[in-house]
């Protein structure tokens, strides 16, 4: 059964949705001005390593400039995000013209998988496997960026000795 969104939920629904559609001119405005776009990760600053979501930033800016083969240098994942934000973003449409909330069955499926420690095991194994891959990448490539102990990357070209 679906619900018919009340006002205030129209409001929170509209404000998402300029947000979502203010990200790609955001991101053309940091470039056209030159400047960096992101905060440092914290992550990376503390253990020198890449996150899961390092380069995130870099992609999403490719992503946006049609530069694919850096969205899957920098990080690939956005080719997974970018999918989940257009679905939203066409529920948040469908939802705001037809005051129905979209968005509650959506909820609930979500719930009731984060609540499976199965789903929860299978999403943190995939997770954990692309950091690696991300980290074997930075240490493998030349992903200087993506870095940033020297004395790591050194230890790891000289064969850990």
């Amino acid at each position: 059964m679906v619900n018919v969104l009340g006002r205030q939920q129209k409001i929170k629904r509209l404000g998402l949705l300029i947000l979502l559609l203010l990200l790609p001119g955001y991101f053309f405005l940091m470039q056209s001005l030159g400047l960096n776009s992101a905060p440092p990760c914290f992550f990376r600053t503390f253990f020198g390593l890449p996150c899961v979501f390092c380069g995130g930033t870099r992609a999403l800016r490719a992503f946006f400039e049609g530069r694919w083969s850096d969205v899957i240098y920098y990080n690939p994942l956005i080719f997974l995000i970018m999918p989940a934000l257009l679905i939203v973003l066409v529920i948040l449409v469908v939802e705001l013209l037809f005051s129905k909330d979209l968005f509650a069955p959506i909820w609930n499926w979500m719930k009731s998988a984060l609540a499976c420690p199965l789903f929860i095991t299978l999403m943190f194994v995939l997770l954990s496997l692309f950091w690696v891959w991300h980290v074997h990448c930075a240490l493998t490539f030349p992903k200087p960026e993506l870095l940033r102990c020297k004395n790591l990357v050194d230890f790891m070209q000289s064969g850990g000795t």
